[in-house]
């Protein structure tokens, strides 16, 4: 799999859907070539965070930061309810692993086409916002490393990183 660089310093929408499709890419390339049951293997107990697991979030973070912001339409989440606000990560099995990749894939279909819908993803003050936050619960390749990325539009972001997740993350406008 061809992996997608980190954004350079470009524009806001560019440097925005440069980073969604970085950590889209990146969570991919961890699933490829992986069995169903390696997917929702717990690779660091006690945590119950498992490829799979981390598949169901960022599909119910998009599906709510993007889906549900920028539609409207008032949807719930994929896989979390209020009985169980833990069920995009835990208790999955291999039966759950080729519907949850298709939903994925489905959920980021349907989010590239609402944010196509805007040509100025700050012109609202909400869109760059919803579409960043999405991000925040993204996995990262870095290892320990202090990023801070600017772009155009008056966009700003610091992301701390430790242990390969983003720990910290700051949208400024």
């Amino acid at each position: 799999m061809e992996r997608t660089p980190e954004p350079e310093s470009v524009p806001e929408r560019e440097l925005l859907l440069g980073w969604l499709s970085f950590h889209r890419n990146a969570l991919a390339a961890k699933c490829e070539g992986m069995s169903d049951k390696q997917l929702i293997e717990q690779s660091a107990p006690p945590s119950t965070l498992s490829l799979l697991g981390l598949v169901r979030h960022l599909t119910e973070m998009e599906r709510h930061y993007i889906g549900h912001a920028l539609s409207g339409d008032g949807r719930g989440f994929a896989y979390c309810t209020d009985d169980d606000e833990e069920a995009d990560i835990e208790n999955l099995d291999v039966s759950m692993v080729a519907v949850s990749q298709r939903n994925w894939q489905d959920q980021m279909r349907e989010s590239d086409a609402l944010i196509a819908r805007y040509d100025d993803l700050g012109a609202d003050g909400a869109t760059g916002w919803f579409v960043f936050q999405s991000l925040s619960d993204s996995p990262s390749d870095a290892n320990g490393k202090i990023a801070v990325i600017a772009g155009g539009g008056g966009l700003g972001m610091r992301i701390d990183r430790c242990n390969g997740a983003m720990s910290r993350v700051h949208y400024q406008r």
